[in-house]
């Protein structure tokens, strides 16, 4: 994770779709891994991860950008809110 200079943070996160819940497993080469209950069609899967984060979070899903990997399973997520809550990403 890193601040950008115009104030929020960049998220590098790696995506399992197809999980049988969606929940956050840990770290995988130095990014967030997060297993989604949601197939990677249609952008199905890139959706569940920003309603998760969302809620993790706490912020509003419209504070979250997909800013790099569509398509991929690693994907740069911005956070453009001044107090996301933190230690619900450390929460297993």
């Amino acid at each position: 994770m890193r601040c950008a200079k115009s104030g929020g943070w960049y998220l590098t996160v790696w995506i399992q779709p197809r999980a049988k819940r969606t929940e956050i497993v840990g770290e995988q080469n130095g990014k967030l891994k997060i297993r989604v209950n949601a197939p990677p069609v249609d952008s199905k899967a890139n959706k569940a991860v920003l309603k998760f984060l969302a809620n993790v979070l706490k912020i509003k899903q419209s504070e979250l950008k997909l800013v790099k990997g569509k398509s991929s399973r690693e994907k740069v997520i911005f956070i453009d809110a001044s107090h996301p809550d933190w230690e619900g990403l450390n929460k297993p």
